[in-house]
C-alpha cells in the first residue's frame, strides 16, 4: 500500500483574518482528573473536599482556575492545529483572564477563538494577533475568557 505523506498548510500572520471565529470540538470534564489536579496544585477546600464544597457558594467541587486554563489550552490546540493546517504560532505575549462561572465534573466544554485585530511587530518576521478566547459549557455559560495577544510568524 502506498502511503503518500500529507502536506500540512502553515497559517502565517498574513493568513489570519480579523473576525475569524474557529470553534473546537467539545470535551467532557473528567471528575477524577480534575480532582487529582486540584489536590496537587490548588487544594482549597471547595476544590478537594466534597463536604466543604457542598457548603460553599458553589454547591459542589469545582475545577481550579489552573485546570480550567489547561482545558482551554488543550482545546485551543484543536483550533490552531489540524490534519490540514497549523498556525505559525510563536507564543503568547499578553493575556487578561476571567472566570465568570465555575466548571464542574461532567461539564461539556468548547473553545472559541475570535481574532479581534492584528498588526505587524516592530521585530521582523512576526506579527501580533489580538484574540478573545472563550470557553463555554453545555448551556452556553461562559466559564473562561482571555483577551490575549499572540505572536504569529510572517510568511518567509
Amino acid at each position: 500500500m502506498y502511503n503518500k505523506k500529507q502536506t500540512v498548510r502553515m497559517v502565517y500572520f498574513e493568513d489570519v483574518q480579523d473576525g475569524m471565529q474557529p470553534v473546537s470540538p467539545e470535551i467532557v470534564v473528567d471528575g477524577k482528573e480534575m480532582l487529582e489536579y486540584n489536590r496537587k496544585y490548588d487544594p482549597w477546600p471547595f476544590h478537594v473536599d466534597e463536604e466543604a464544597a457542598k457548603a460553599s457558594p458553589f454547591g459542589g467541587l469545582i475545577a481550579s482556575a489552573g485546570y480550567t486554563i489547561s482545558l482551554a489550552y488543550l482545546l485551543s490546540h484543536k483550533v490552531y492545529n489540524s490534519a490540514e493546517f497549523t498556525w505559525a504560532f510563536l507564543g503568547g505575549f499578553d493575556s487578561q483572564m476571567t472566570f465568570p462561572v465555575p466548571v464542574y465534573a461532567k461539564d461539556r466544554l468548547k473553545y472559541t477563538l475570535e481574532v479581534t485585530s492584528k498588526r505587524l511587530s516592530s521585530k521582523p518576521g512576526r506579527g501580533l494577533v489580538s484574540i478573545l478566547e472563550t470557553l463555554t459549557k453545555q448551556n452556553d455559560d461562559v466559564v473562561f475568557t482571555a483577551k490575549s495577544i499572540v505572536l504569529v510568524a510572517t510568511r518567509p
